[in-house]
């Protein structure tokens, strides 16, 4: 798995049975923080950029839900899933609304997490592929606009190039041409 956890419960042990777990079915280096409470869950989301973090809803000081909220402020791309001790439907509403991908109620089944922990890796996985696809669709479209301006083919499909790719270019040309004092020169410039 190649991905980067954070661990935030406020109890210790749960974090520590959490990430034996993961180290058992996943590997180790995975969980690169754990945090006790909202706070430093924050801080490490600021330090460390994970792809997930698994966020217990009741914490002294700022809860599992607010820490989510001022996470996802600065890293939309960092995935959720919440752990809680209570079955309630107003913390799963709001989770949701949060932005989180799954609920596990403790105490969890182990093969529950892991399967949980499995979804959200491969909709991250998803994800980098698409950004991926889409990183080269753009160096594509980037390259096929300079060949139509190097070859001079300025069209009305060049200006939505430019407007779509480079939509704050100030455009401008000029060539320069070395040649011979024999040889006839002929311009020709097309709009």
């Amino acid at each position: 798995m190649d991905i980067k956890m954070i661990l935030a419960d406020d109890e210790m042990i749960e974090r520590k049975a959490m990430k034996k777990l993961i180290e058992d079915h996943f590997g180790e280096g995975l969980v690169i923080g754990e945090a006790a409470n909202g706070r430093q869950a924050i801080e490490l989301a600021d330090k460390l950029h994970p792809d997930l973090i698994l966020m217990d809803v009741k914490m002294p000081g700022i809860n599992g839900l607010e820490a989510i909220e001022k996470i996802q402020i600065k890293h939309k791309n960092i995935k959720f899933i919440m752990v809680s001790a209570y079955d309630s439907f107003e913390y799963l509403k709001k989770a949701m609304n949060e932005g989180v991908k799954e609920y596990i109620l403790k105490p969890a089944e182990e093969e529950e997490t892991i399967q949980t922990i499995i979804r959200v890796y491969q909709e991250i996985l998803r994800e980098r592929e698409q950004i991926q696809k889409q990183r080269q669709s753009l160096e594509i479209s980037r390259q096929y606009f300079l060949k139509k301006i190097i070859g001079f083919n300025i069209n009305e499909e060049t200006w939505c190039l430019k407007n779509e790719l480079f939509p704050d270019m100030k455009c401008g040309y000029f060539i320069i041409y070395e040649w011979e004092d024999d040889q006839d020169i002929h311009f020709y410039w097309t709009d």
